[in-house]
């Protein structure tokens, strides 16, 4: 093992993969796409394995003993782990099970899970990051499971599964000394456990995540999670103001949902924590309380939000984008505005008018001021409000109901119906 930010980089192994493709399946039906069976296949593709780390030596220790078993070849395996500010730093681990750990330290600006993964995603050297918690053992094919869905498809975003166990009396040695291929329920089988009950119980709401529903991405957690590196910087990584406990993987499952990415299940990469779930303090509560407020504006789902007529949210749920063409001001107008009066307000407008256009500049003046309205030339709706889940783009002829985009929303929310796209055609 290696310590420090220096070297961290590449890892020596045979030329990078090519990049997977996206899943071709419908909405989200993971099951459909054929993986190989854990240790029947032959791995290419590099993995770091990004582990957030905070004064906790004794649950690191066990959490790197348990990557030292990894069936994952090792020379396309590497472990960063991220000191977020501790005191005493944290020491470059002992060497141990040819696993190669590199140590990376940032400052202590308080709460910092979200911006110690980016920096772990930042200098990893693998072409898939799996992030786990430090205080989680991964069983010996946790980073096999995790990697054998980024060898075939290139958005996925796999969720691992976790276990609530108490370790008391089970230290690294007991870990490596489990035979090869063992799992750690020898250790701890006859010990209480538990499940995250919200999680079991949304991936039964919803078919394993298999179903139409919009809020898929709810089971997405931090402390157990891969997505190739490409993708995750694509996203933009965790968003770095979540500075207190709570969401931020929530948030980030949101975006890569939205995005498109298939979201997997795979109880097979299966982490036991080390604990079982505690009492949730006035403090977490709190912050839970104060997190909620903040992802109601960026998380643009009704589960998250009150969508009450006259509220307005950072990310909006609809972009509607008016194409303007040669129409008239007045009839440009009338569109906008009927847009505007919609019951389902959570939106915003896109007005994308010609420059050339005679009368662009009233255009700009009459409805720019609006703070639910943009207007301009070549605008891009989708670059503007990335995260924003729904997309409506209407004629200059076509004039709205007041319930319009409430019935259409409706219908893409529908899960038993199951629309992803609907055309409306007016006389």
């Amino acid at each position: 093992m290696t310590g420090g930010a220096g070297g961290v980089g590449l890892l020596s192994s045979p030329a990078r993969a090519s990049a997977p493709r996206a899943a071709a399946v419908a909405g989200n039906r993971w099951t459909d796409v054929a993986v190989p069976a854990l240790g029947h296949w032959s791995p290419e593709r590099r993995v770091t394995v990004v582990v957030p780390y905070h004064q906790a030596p004794t649950e690191l220790a066990r959490t790197l003993a348990g990557l030292s078993r990894q069936s994952y070849p090792r020379e396309l395996l590497q472990v960063v782990v991220v000191d977020d500010g501790s005191q005493p730093p944290l020491a470059p681990p002992a060497s141990g099970g040819g696993l190669r750990v590199h140590v990376v330290r940032q400052d202590d600006r308080g709460y910092g899970l979200a911006r110690a993964r980016n920096t772990g995603a930042a200098v990893a050297g693998g072409e898939a990051v799996v992030f786990l918690d430090c205080d989680m053992v991964p069983e010996a094919w946790q980073v096999e499971s995790h990697a054998r869905w980024h060898h075939v498809v290139g958005d996925a975003l796999v969720v691992g599964s976790r276990r609530h166990v108490t370790f008391d009396g089970v230290g690294p040695a007991a870990l490596t000394a489990l035979p090869a291929g063992a799992g750690v329920d020898l250790l701890v089988g006859e010990r209480p456990q538990v499940v995250p009950d919200h999680i079991e119980r949304n991936l039964a709401r919803t078919d394993q995540l298999t179903s139409r529903h919009t809020d898929l991405f709810r089971v997405v957690s931090g402390g157990n999670l891969s997505v190739l590196a490409e993708t995750f910087h694509r996203l933009g990584g965790f968003d770095e103001t979540f500075a207190q406990w709570g969401a931020e993987d929530t948030e980030l499952g949101f975006r890569a949902f939205t995005d498109g990415a298939l979201l997997v299940p795979d109880r097979q990469a299966l982490c036991w924590h080390q604990g079982l779930p505690g009492y949730v303090t006035e403090a977490k509560q709190r912050s839970l309380q104060e997190q909620r407020a903040k992802i109601a504006h960026l998380i643009a789902h009704p589960g998250f939000r009150h969508c009450s007529q006259g509220r307005s949210y950072r990310v909006p749920r609809v972009v509607v984008t008016v194409r303007a063409g040669d129409a008239g001001a007045a009839d440009l107008e009338r569109v906008v505005e009927s847009v505007l009066r919609n019951r389902f307000h959570d939106l915003v407008v896109v007005l994308d008018v010609s420059e050339a256009h005679p009368q662009v500049v009233w255009l700009r003046r009459q409805l720019g001021p609006d703070p639910r309205v943009w207007v301009g030339a070549g605008i891009d709706g989708d670059a503007l409000f990335p995260n924003a889940p729904l997309r409506m783009t209407l004629t200059p002829t076509c004039e709205l109901g007041p319930d319009a985009v409430e019935r259409l929303v409706r219908l893409v929310d529908d899960p038993v119906e199951g629309v992803g796209a609907i055309r409306v055609t007016v006389p």
